[in-house]
């Protein structure tokens, strides 16, 4: 096996399953692209602020959105941003705290 054609060459039923129409995805619904015209990017005052609410003692979203008071889609972008770097973690019950030992 040296490309995806081998792979394929090896698969004969897979030809007929592509070509056969049985309704299998009748239901099937086109998924589009997310609208982004009202997605925000957070600015850096609102990065810092909901950095100054973390601490090591995990806490959920909720509280967090309701101590904030910024849109939770908001809050979930600049959690994830801390995620990917390392400086938060997930806990169980949808709760995340501030990591302090890299």
């Amino acid at each position: 096996m040296e490309s995806v054609d081998d792979i394929v060459a090896n698969l004969p039923q897979y030809e007929e399953f592509m070509k056969k129409d049985d309704g299998l995805f009748k239901d099937f619904v086109e998924l589009g692209t997310v609208n982004t015209r009202y997605v925000k990017e957070p600015s850096q005052k609102e990065r810092t602020a909901i950095l100054e609410l973390l601490s090591a003692v995990p806490i959920d979203f909720e509280c967090l959105q309701k101590e904030i008071e910024l849109p939770l889609p908001i809050i979930y972008t600049v959690i994830l941003e801390l995620e990917l770097t390392g400086t938060v973690m997930r806990h169980a019950d949808n709760k995340i705290s501030l990591v302090y030992n890299k």
